[in-house]
């Protein structure tokens, strides 16, 4: 007579590993996948963010007197000589060099005596 019960028990453990298994790494992926799509999201609204300040300083410096526009930012940015850099994004200024720390919110960009400035209002 042999014992059938202790084979069975032992087939269903494993059988339970491997779905929890199974499951764990669905559930990685899941998240992974949800990281990425949050990055993405993030870098596509930073990439708007550049383009509205990269386009506000060109504006202001192609100007031939004095002038000032106000925009708004979602995240914070720092313009180094001819690059706008942002956490996950960055882009690059051509034909003007600036120099600032920006917080989210409104930003000034003006010119005043041929000299670019950017500052949060």
């Amino acid at each position: 007579m042999s014992d059938d019960r202790g084979q069975v028990s032992i087939e269903a453990l494993a059988a339970s590993v491997i779905l929890i298994a199974t499951l764990l790494f669905v559930l990685l992926q899941v998240n992974q996948q949800g990281l990425e799509i949050d990055f993405a999201e993030s870098a596509g609204l930073q990439r708007n963010d550049c383009l509205r300040l990269q386009n506000a300083i060109s504006l202001v410096d192609s100007g031939s007197g004095n002038s000032e526009i106000k925009t708004e930012i979602g995240f914070d940015a720092n313009i180094s000589g001819s690059y706008i850099n942002f956490e996950d994004y960055y882009c690059e200024l051509v034909g003007v060099s600036v120099v600032a720390q920006l917080e989210r919110g409104v930003v000034v960009v003006k010119k005043e005596g041929g000299i670019v400035s950017a500052q949060n209002a």
